[in-house]
Formats: C-alpha cells, structure tokens, sequence
C-alpha cells in the first residue's frame, strides 16, 4: 500500500546506496532534512471554527511561530483581548511506552525510520538532532543482551511536495554500528549515560550531514550527483595507469 501512495504521489522517486542495507537484523533509519509540509503538523485551532494557524517552530513554551499569520478580524480579536484566549494542550505522550515498543521492534529483527531533526520547518539545511534515536539505540541493546542495532542514514530530497508528481531522492549513507562500550557507559550513571547519547548523536550527525545535499530542484540535485560520482570515481582510480596518462 505504501509503495502505491508513493508512485501515485511522486513522478519520479530515485534511491541510491540502497546496497549499504542489511537483508536481516534490526535497523533503524535516520533521516533528514525533515520538511513538514508531507507529514502531520503542530496547529493552532481557535474556538468555533474561527481559523487556524500551522506551528512551524516552537521557540519557547510560551513562544512559537506559524506558517501564516491570522487575518480574521475577529481571530485576531480573540487572540489580543485583556481577558486572553482559553486553550487547551494535548497531553505530554509517554515516552517510556513508546521506547519500550521501539525495543520490542527491533529485538524481533524488524527496523522502525525517524525523522532526527525532529522540529517542525520547511527548510532544506539540517536542524540539530534530537537525542531520542540515540535512547532508542543504545536502550534497545542495553535491554536485549547481544542484540546488534545497526543505524542508517538516509538523505531525502523532494521538490514541489504540496504537488502531485514531484521528484523525490533516497540515499542511504554507510552502516553505523554501535560499540559495546558505548552500550556498557549507557548502563552507569546518569552522566555517563549523557554522555554515550551525545557521542553517539554526533556520529549520526556527521554521518547525515556528509550525504545531505541542499538544492532547491531535481535538475541541480542531478548535476551534483553526477559532479559527487565523477569525484570519487577519480579518487578511487587515479592510480590506475590509464587514468595517469590522462
């Protein structure tokens, strides 16, 4: 079903590297940029139907920014009055639940995809990861000894995604594997294990962010692959007497 949306969806989906992944074994597949406009967003709904704004950003607890502003004399109303506007927050999500649901998944061999950025734009550059796929990881493999997570980096780039058939790109970066030292710190202390988790979102970073490529359309994404497989082919034959004599 999945594979339908997407054909339907997309004119013209590329992937690349998809050799780099294991047939068996738990994984997990980082990806990035995450650009809200294909998946589901934070909003604002006012009273009664009156408009609603979609939360790129979330600055502050009491601060955030909106995709557009409001324009309805009477939303604005309601949102600047003395006596203030009643709201109402969706309920902190138990994260406990959801990393043992994640552990269980990846202990029966299967692997789950996340979006590391994690905040909610529409830019082409890398937002700072957030540090739950590092939990996720090193949880996994702390609970179930001898399981071996492997982590996957996975640039996306799409083009016109508010359209129907656009362009989308898939490459998958080198396999990440995950020392069992790194697992024994994440065991100790508090600050230890703060520290493995930073560690190891570094790592996810730099591996993310040597495949991620920002061009605003599908044609410059090709000439830069195109410049990208002509560099390493000359990196990994420029010794080869043919090439010499060039």
């Amino acid at each position: 079903m999945c594979n339908v949306v997407l054909n339907i969806f997309f004119s013209k989906i590329r992937w690349d590297g998809a050799h780099r992944i294991l047939v068996e074994g738990p994984i997990i597949f980082i990806a990035a940029p995450h650009s809200n406009q294909l998946y589901v967003s934070n909003s604002i709904l006012l009273p009664k139907g009156l408009s609603s704004a979609v939360v790129t950003l979330v600055v502050l607890d009491m601060e955030l920014l909106i995709k557009k502003e409001f324009k309805k004399l009477r939303a604005i109303e309601l949102l600047t009055s003395e006596e203030g506007c009643p709201f109402k927050c969706l309920p902190d999500v138990n994260q406990e639940s959801i990393y043992r649901s994640v552990h269980k998944t990846l202990n029966e061999g299967n692997c789950i995809a996340i979006f590391s950025d994690g905040s909610f734009h529409d830019h082409t550059e890398m937002l700072p990861l957030k540090a739950g796929v590092t939990v996720m990881v090193l949880g996994a493999m702390h609970a179930h000894l001898g399981l071996d997570v492997k982590i996957v980096p996975c640039r996306l780039n799409y083009f016109h995604p508010h359209k129907f058939h656009s362009c989308a790109m898939f490459e998958f970066g080198m396999l990440i594997t995950i020392s069992l030292e790194l697992v024994e710190k994440f065991k100790n202390s508090r600050a230890e294990k703060h520290e493995v988790c930073g560690k190891l979102l570094d790592t996810n970073y730099n591996a993310l962010k040597s495949i991620t490529v920002r061009v605003l359309d599908y044609k410059t994404l090709m000439v830069v692959e195109l410049d990208w497989h002509f560099v390493y082919g000359y990196d990994k034959y420029k010794k080869d007497p043919r090439v010499m004599e060039l």
